[in-house]
């Protein structure tokens, strides 16, 4: 059972203490590390998941750890993570880092990395409103949606008659 973790990377820290008493997956093999208690307090879905108390199933563990599979890969994963554990935010660099963390915020029910990434959108609306807004709708961000499309339209307004935007 445990030789499975022989075959994956360990995450960076603080994915990689030996006191965490779970590991999450990611879909390229990259174990993570955690602790349940973080997850429980961090997801309604992970606290739902643990809540079931399913049997143990030895032939899926590292190190004696249960191991839960996920489809994100290591990198989404571990933006996330950060944005539940006591270290600092992520950098995300870009509004397609920032689309797969917060698709996995979102099916993992993670309420305030939500929130910070809804507040990392809320940056885009300036300079690029329109992504903004796709962007926005996309993810049901209804307040986002409604500060780009206002940007939008004062942009707009500022170029209309000059040919440079068209709608």
């Amino acid at each position: 059972p445990d030789a499975a973790a022989h075959n994956n990377q360990v995450a960076s820290s603080p994915f990689n203490k030996a006191g965490a008493d779970v590991v999450l997956r990611a879909c390229n093999k990259v174990a993570f590390y955690v602790y349940k208690a973080v997850l429980l307090l961090a997801s309604d879905f992970f606290e739902d998941m643990f809540s079931l108390n399913q049997p143990p199933d030895d032939s899926d563990t590292i190190d004696g750890r249960p191991v839960i599979e996920v489809s994100e890969n290591s990198d989404t994963l571990d933006m996330l993570l950060r944005l539940c554990y006591p270290v600092d935010d992520p950098n995300i660099s870009s509004l397609a880092e920032l689309d797969t963390v917060l698709s996995a915020a979102i099916k993992y029910e993670m309420r305030e990395a939500i929130q910070i990434l809804s507040r990392t959108l809320q940056t885009y609306v300036q300079e690029k409103p329109r992504e903004a807004y796709a962007f926005a709708c996309r993810h049901m961000l209804e307040t986002e949606a409604s500060m780009a499309a206002k940007r939008w339209k004062e942009l707009v307004r500022a170029t209309e008659g000059s040919g440079d935007f068209a709608l």
